[in-house]
């Protein structure tokens, strides 16, 4: 299995309606403290589950709680990070042409600044890298689980709007968060690979 992503060829979802749900959904506010204000989620409506788009999805991995409604504005680029609170992440992407995904080797000292929980220094100090990728995840479309646990970053340069449900595949809304073996298992015990 590959390390960094894994298709979901057989995930079932309805990508006009989900694209109807983030165009009803306010993506003025937000949500975190991140300078850039680049990265936004927008606020999960109330009744989520209970949104026939959302809802489809869910019950075919029905482990899962955390749904998040991502928009990273076009011609931006992430900084190389590792998510914090989750090991693997469903993308299900809803942009015409959405940007590729990048996995990177971590040099020790960006490691270290990393686990300091220095995060300002953190994303600085790999803002400042000129790294190439060990790995390119290139978005056709399909959904795919990432591995979270390992550097990677994304940029929106081709211009366009990144639009994404993210799903982090854990068994409750806040863990605990499952390993890529058990990702992998759960996956295939649902015949979604």
């Amino acid at each position: 299995m590959n390390p960094y992503v894994i298709p979901l060829t057989r995930l079932k979802y309805d990508r006009d309606a989900c694209i109807e749900l983030f165009d009803s959904l306010d993506f003025s506010v937000r949500w975190d403290d991140r300078p850039s204000g680049k990265y936004i989620r927008a606020k999960n409506p109330d009744n989520l589950f209970e949104i026939p788009c959302i809802k489809e999805i869910h019950e075919q991995i029905p482990w899962v709680k955390n749904f998040q409604l991502i928009k990273i504005q076009k011609n931006w680029e992430m900084p190389i990070h590792v998510d914090t609170y989750r090991t693997a992440v469903l993308m299900i992407p809803l942009s015409d042409s959405p940007a590729p995904t990048f996995w990177f080797d971590e040099p020790e000292h960006i490691k270290e600044l990393r686990l300091s929980e220095d995060r300002d220094a953190y994303i600085k100090a790999s803002k400042e890298l000129n790294l190439e990728p060990i790995y390119t995840h290139v978005q056709d479309g399909t959904p795919c689980v990432i591995n979270s646990t390992i550097p990677h970053n994304t940029n929106t340069y081709n211009g366009i709007d990144r639009l994404t449900i993210q799903i982090s595949m854990a068994s409750l809304l806040n863990g605990p968060y499952h390993d890529w073996n058990k990702v992998t298992q759960l996956l295939q015990q649902r015949q979604l690979l």
